[in-house]
């Protein structure tokens, strides 16, 4: 890496070895750990989501339950997805003759002629 600059790699070479010192050091004192080669992980959290209406402003997302109760909400990963997601959810909307009306959902059952007649009758 530093063969054409010998200053360099001289302080490389002493920045390795007290490395591998205090690695020594903390096993010696039951620490289990270890020295890798490479860039250091990359922490999972957090990261940014993007909505249509505001895919200029990202939102920093801390935790998986956060993640998914904003991806229910149409935020996404990218500004390009959150724009899709957007005309999609366009797209789709009132297919098949049944339009999103937001009306609420019969809880106890399906409502049939007779169930209804049954009410009527009986009320």
């Amino acid at each position: 890496m530093f063969a054409d600059r010998p200053q360099q790699m001289a302080a490389a070479k002493i920045a390795l070895e007290s490395a591998a010192g205090a690695v020594q050091t903390l096993r010696s004192m039951g620490v289990e750990c270890y020295v890798a080669l490479g860039a250091a992980p990359r922490a999972e959290w957090p990261k940014n989501m993007y909505h249509a209406h505001s895919a200029a402003k990202p939102r920093e997302v801390w935790s998986q339950i956060e993640w998914t109760s904003l991806w229910q909400q149409g935020w996404r990963a990218t500004p390009q997805d959150a724009q899709q997601a957007r005309g999609l959810e366009r797209q789709m909307a009132g297919r098949g003759g049944i339009p999103q009306t937001g009306l609420p959902v019969p809880t106890d059952g399906i409502i049939t002629g007779e169930s209804l007649r049954d009410r009527l009758v009986s009320e």
